[in-house]
């Protein structure tokens, strides 16, 4: 937000050159403006390889990456939105009502007028989907909103998930490592970290932090046993910058150095 002050406008008023020109910076500052923020959408990521990939980050700052760019949580104008986004994103129904979606996101809140407002939230979501994707993201079913099952929608929890599953029965020393580093780099913060005091999402965050906490134990513990005291210090400092409190973090990165 900027200001733009103007003292004793009147003696101005024969000299309105100076206020084209005032008009002209401010303009100016906008289109700037908005031309960075369309150049973010240009960004893409290897996990698109096709027109109905999907992949969308929850693990700090919510991010949804299409074929043509990626969409930002601000970008989409209202935590709301975001909101209705992450619970379908959780659910396993085949569909979810809008009664349910305003009952279990805002219940001290009017629910029949919240109801009301969901088809507009759903709307104003896919309007800001399409600038990345020529598909829907939510549909309408008789059973209520689900996400669109032509999309191959990917998330970073899920991936964690499996890459965890995967490194905890990893053959090698070398190849559990491997997928260690790749579970843990995934964690950038709490999951969905706007709403993460919210009731309906908590019980979600803290599962996955204790579960990034009990991974990263894991591997500092494995480049200790295997005497890599560096990859220790290293992997403990990017661990405590999402996750300050990691008590199991703070041990093996005393134990390497006093390695």
């Amino acid at each position: 937000t900027g200001f733009l002050v103007l003292k004793n406008p009147k003696r101005f008023s024969q000299q309105t050159s100076f206020l084209r020109m005032l008009n002209y910076v401010v303009v100016n500052s906008l289109s700037e403006y908005f031309m960075i923020e369309t150049s973010k959408l240009t960004l893409t990521s290897p996990r698109i390889t096709n027109d109905n990939d999907v992949y969308i980050s929850l693990f700090g700052e919510l991010k949804i990456i299409g074929p043509k760019g990626i969409l930002t949580e601000s970008e989409l104008k209202s935590p709301k939105i975001s909101r209705v986004l992450v619970y379908l994103l959780l659910s396993k129904k085949s569909g979810v009502s809008p009664r349910e979606i305003a009952d279990t996101l805002w219940p001290d809140e009017d629910v029949d007028a919240v109801t009301k407002n969901i088809k507009g939230f759903v709307y104003r979501l896919q309007q800001a989907f399409s600038l990345i994707s020529d598909e829907r993201l939510v549909i309408s079913t008789p059973n209520g909103y689900k996400l669109n099952c032509k999309l191959n929608i990917t998330t970073d929890f899920e991936l964690f998930l499996i890459k965890r599953t995967n490194a905890l029965n990893a053959p090698t020393i070398e190849q559990k490592l491997d997928l260690l580093k790749k579970a843990v780099n995934l964690y950038n913060g709490e999951f969905f970290h706007s709403a993460a005091n919210e009731h309906w999402v908590m019980a979600t965050t803290v599962e996955y932090y204790h579960k990034y906490i009990s991974l990263m134990g894991e591997l500092l513990k494995t480049l200790f046993d295997q005497k890599d005291y560096a990859g220790v210090q290293i992997h403990a400092s990017k661990a405590l910058q999402v996750a300050p409190h990691g008590e199991d973090i703070y041990f093996w990165m005393i134990r390497s150095m006093m390695m």
